[in-house]
């Protein structure tokens, strides 16, 4: 019998998920930290970019040339759509 407290641990370790998050660790790693950022800020400057020139989008937060910058995502609603509507739209289309 194991002793207290692991003897009351209930299930099985996730070694599945263990491994699996090492071998994502590995390919970031490998890929480089630095590359994986500017690759995130591209693609967020251009989200923002692209909703920008939608009529009726408001975006949240600063925009990508703030001193500070923004985070590679986007916080947006589209005017007259609740945002549970926009979201299943975008599942249906493949984007979200």
């Amino acid at each position: 019998c194991l002793p207290p407290p692991t003897r009351f641990e209930a299930g099985t370790p996730a070694m599945a998920e263990i491994i699996g998050l090492g071998a994502a660790l590995d390919y970031l790693m490998d890929l480089g930290m630095e590359n994986v950022h500017a690759y995130e800020q591209e693609i967020g400057d251009y989200l923002y970019e692209q909703l920008s020139q939608v009529e009726g989008v408001r975006i949240f937060g600063p925009p990508p040339s703030a001193p500070r910058g923004r985070a590679a995502l986007t916080a947006f609603h589209i005017d007259g759509i609740d945002a549970a509507d926009i979201c299943a739209l975008m599942d249906q289309n493949g984007i979200a």
